[in-house]
């Protein structure tokens, strides 16, 4: 009989991928919950919770080990907020779900998952999800407790929620503590995100923007208005463009040997509608008339530069940034990244 029933979710699930894909993808459903109050998750870099945190207007926050929790919070708001990274739904349920696809379904289904969809957007059922489960699980297991869960959840929501892996509005995320029990969490896909709308080029070792947000906010009341600003490694330019959204600037410069990140920076910053000066040169080659009141530098990752290599890269930096910085200006760096 399980068997039967596993055969009949497979058929199934692979009859609604054909009908997806003849149908070009799906119809995401419209976003409308912006100003109802509401309870969320601002997920931010650890032990910066705060940094985000002061910046919520609206409802009551509490720092959490993920980041900001907002109960009342107004979304149109948060959306404003440019140090976090995601926003997550919290859901009225038992918060530590034991690892049984059953069990959780069952609460995930009694919980208020399906009310909050509905009141968040036009349009009605079916909702199309992914799971994300984040833990210490190992793959095999992972897999087989994913897509029992998401048959599970299809079943017990009576097809509200849809599962689909490459086309869906919809994450149900899952995290793991310590004990082994699960968080729930929802991501929506559907909630237009116009923050970093600039950020279209990136390479492999861009930063994220909100770090680069993050990094900029840290700082700011060491920022100077209408400043002289250069980026010694701009890579494709978001932690200046970020510099320049928290204040305005003068002139701005920036610098990267990779011809391709030169490029893809000066397309961002069209984008973003900021007159940026790339220059394709070494920091270290790079001479101008005038002296800059600010310097930023995200440090390449180390790779494999011995200590005295790294302790001489730095020594060189900080003898050329004497020859471009003003008297009383100001270095901004970012170092030992790893990734």
């Amino acid at each position: 009989m399980e068997e039967e029933k596993k055969h009949i979710q497979d058929e199934l699930k692979e009859l609604r991928r054909l009908v997806i894909q003849f149908d070009g993808g799906i119809s995401r459903h419209p976003f409308v919950g912006y100003d109802k109050p509401r309870d969320f998750i601002l997920t931010t870099i650890k032990n910066y919770q705060d940094t985000t945190g002061v910046q919520v207007e609206s409802g009551a926050t509490r720092m959490i080990p993920m980041g900001v929790q907002v109960v009342g919070g107004n979304i149109r708001e948060a959306l404003n907020i440019r140090t976090f990274r995601e926003i997550l739904f919290t859901l009225r349920c038992e918060k530590n779900l034991p690892p049984q696809p059953v069990v959780i379904a069952k609460e995930l289904a009694k919980s208020n998952l399906t009310r909050i969809l509905s009141e968040l957007h036009e349009g009605g059922a079916p909702f199309y999800f992914r799971l994300e489960i984040r833990g210490n699980m190992p793959l095999d297991k992972k897999s087989a407790f994913a897509k029992k869960l998401a048959a599970e959840i299809e079943q017990r929501t009576r097809h509200f929620l849809v599962n689909s892996t490459e086309h869906y509005e919809v994450e149900l995320r899952l995290v793991q503590n310590r004990n082994g029990g699960f968080y729930p969490c929802v991501k929506l896909f559907t909630i237009p995100m116009k923050r970093f709308a600039y950020r279209k080029y990136t390479t492999a070792s861009s930063m994220h923007p909100s770090l680069a947000a993050l990094l900029t906010e840290l700082a700011s009341n060491w920022l100077t208005e209408r400043a002289k600003v250069l980026d010694a490694f701009c890579g494709t330019g978001t932690l200046l463009m970020e510099r320049m959204y928290a204040l305005p600037v003068r002139t701005a410069y920036a610098l990267d040997i990779f011809g391709d990140a030169i490029q893809g920076a000066r397309e961002n910053a069209g984008i973003a509608h900021m007159n940026i000066n790339f220059v394709q040169r070494s920091f270290f080659e790079f001479e101008h008339e005038q002296k800059f009141h600010e310097i930023w530098a995200d440090f390449p990752v180390r790779g494999k530069k011995t200590k005295e290599e790294l302790d001489e890269y730095y020594r060189l930096f900080f003898e050329k940034v004497r020859q471009l910085l003003t008297e009383r200006g100001r270095i901004f760096c970012l170092a030992m990244r790893t990734a």
